[in-house]
Order: C-alpha cells, then structure tokens, then sequence
C-alpha cells in the first residue's frame, strides 16, 4: 500500500491528509504541537466560494458573514458589497480541528507532539520515532522544517503581520481595508467584524519598524476605539510562491508552497487547492500546479499596489468611487478574480 506521511496538522495538512486517505492510501499525519491548527492565528476571512471548492464543512465554524469591503486611502473610500454574502470570518482553531477530523474519519492516523528531524530516502526520523513513506507531504507553514531540511529556495517576498482582536459584539456586513503606502509599506490594514469581537490588524515589508508601526496602529483613529483587547500575534505571511515545490517524492502545500494570496494574504482555499492537486498528482506535481496558474494575478495586482505612493492610492481609490466600484460588484472574486 502507497504511504503518504504528512508534516502538519492544519487546514492544508488536513485536506491533503483526507484526499490520501479517500484515495486509499495508508495515511499519517505527524504534528509538532499538542493540538492540532493555527491555534486561531489567523483573520480566517474566507470566500464561501473557495471553501465550497475544498468541500470543508465549516458551517459551524463561522462567527459572521461579509457581504463586501469598503476601501481607503488616505482621503478618500469606496465601497463593494453584493446582496449576498460572499466570505465568511471563522473560528480557525475550530475549521483546523474540522478538517483533522474529517481526515481521521477517512482513515488517517495522527500523532500529536512529533516533530519532523530529518529525511533519509523514505524515511523520516521524528522526535518520537521513524516513519516510512514513498511519499511525504510538507504543509508545516511558512517557516517550513521540511523545505529547510530539503535545502529548497526560501521564499524571499514577505510581510510581517500583527492581528489584534477586541472583545465586543461587532455583525458588520463589511471589511475595512486601509491603503497607506507609508504606513503600511506592502500591505494594507484591516478591520474584520467577527460576530463577538473585532479582528484588526496589518502587514508591512519594513520589518525592522514592525515595533514603531504597531505603536501608531493602536493609536489610529480607527483601531483606539476598541477597548477590552482579547489576544494579539504577529505572522509572516510568504507573498510568492516558492520556486521549487517539489524534490522527487518530497512535496509542500499551503504556505509551505507560498500558496497565498499576495493581495490579501490569504492562504486556506489556494493551500488546499494545492493540497489537492498534490494528493491527485504525486509524480508531477509541481508541474500540474504551476500550469494551474492560480496565483499570477494576484501577484500582479500586489505588484500594482507596491508602486503606487498615497497620492496614486488617492486617486486610484477616487476614481473607482465614481462608478468602477459597480464593475467590480458584477466580476469581483475574492479569490479568482476574473469569472
């Protein structure tokens, strides 16, 4: 029987691990912590379209539905809302558990608390024991010990983030997106109504100031009106994919890989996209992943939006609120923007 060890036990980790284990194969699943997931470090705002696409039941993870997003720059906004809703924020520690679960009801095995050491031939030596595959899965995040020890390129294209969450009851239909290239070099800020609680936070390429940015964030307009703060984290999230994905029978997924949106910086659907693609492919992987393509615009868009000083931002976001804000209602995707 094919054996398929996977390094990671979250939302990726977990679509690969019940695609192998559907798929027959003798299944594994090893993490390096004592619970499995992102243990809720993550915004977890994810379109209901990508989500059907992982056919993830994660209709009791959800905390609130988001029907668009209001836009700004410096001095002026614009909104994109549809009638129905188009994302949903969710309970991450909740989805990842899901997901682990319904890996394990296909037939996968789990073992919490083992961490992956080193890989010889198709072997891997964990902190516990080793464990034979033909072929290995790394979904273990952004700081990848699997694509370390496979000496694969690093991803070079970066920002630092910092989430912090208030206690406060907050239905919000819509998102706010704050685009201030001096503030925010990069990336963007955001405000994510949650249900019972709010989600702020940014990202920054200027990961030297992370200290000083994070000082003038919480003392913005828009963030000091929170009070009662829940719990806050900083993640690096890869905006690019990493050049090689692939070595032999050793493959990476999820943020491993750099499946991430680099203009929201989110990673669940693309990372169980090439989750999926991984399991169906094993052989060619990279190679069927990359004829995809799923990531290109995304990364051209970023490119855009680097360029632009916040004069441009002004009136680029001026401009859309004149009437293109109704294009993007009709042909908008959160995920693949262009129907």
């Amino acid at each position: 029987m094919t054996e398929i060890l996977i390094v990671g036990g979250s939302a990726s980790g977990g679509i690969a691990a019940r695609e192998s284990a559907k798929a027959g194969f003798k299944t594994t699943i090893i993490e390096e912590h004592n619970i499995v997931g992102k243990q809720g470090k993550c915004t977890a705002l994810i379109s209901i379209k990508g989500l059907k696409k992982l056919e993830v039941d994660y209709e009791k993870t959800v905390m609130n539905e988001i029907y668009g997003a209001v836009i700004h720059s410096k001095h002026f906004s614009f909104t994109v809302e549809k009638r129905v809703p188009i994302a949903v924020v969710l309970d991450r520690q909740k989805l990842d558990e899901e997901i682990i679960k319904e890996s394990i009801e296909n037939g996968a095995e789990l073992k919490l608390k083992t961490r992956l050491a080193s890989i010889e031939k198709n072997k891997a030596l964990t902190s516990k024991e080793n464990i034979n595959f033909n072929y290995l899965i790394g979904a273990d995040g952004f700081a990848s010990t699997t694509a370390s020890i496979l000496k694969l390129p690093e991803i070079k294209r970066k920002v630092l983030c910092y989430e912090a969450e208030f206690e406060g009851k907050n239905e919000g239909k819509t998102v706010d997106v704050y685009l201030d290239s001096e503030r925010f070099p990069g990336f963007f800020e955001w405000i994510v109504p949650a249900g019972s609680e709010t989600k702020t936070g940014f990202g920054t390429t200027e990961i030297k100031k992370i200290n000083e940015t994070k000082k003038k964030f919480l003392q913005g307009n828009e963030i000091k009106k929170f009070k009662n703060l829940k719990t806050e984290f900083h993640a690096f999230i890869p905006l690019e994919e990493r050049s090689v994905i692939q070595k032999n029978n050793a493959l990476l997924v999820g943020d491993a890989a750099g499946q991430v949106k680099s203009t929201t910086g989110g990673g669940v659907v693309f990372g169980g996209l090439g989750a999926i693609t991984a399991i169906q492919n094993l052989d060619d992987y990279e190679k069927k992943w990359r004829k995809l393509n799923l990531l290109k615009k995304h990364l051209i868009i970023r490119e855009l939006l680097n360029k632009l000083n916040n004069n441009l931002l002004d009136f680029t976001v001026f401009s859309t609120s004149l009437g293109l804000n109704k294009i993007l209602e009709l042909i908008g995707d959160m995920d693949f923007i262009i129907k």
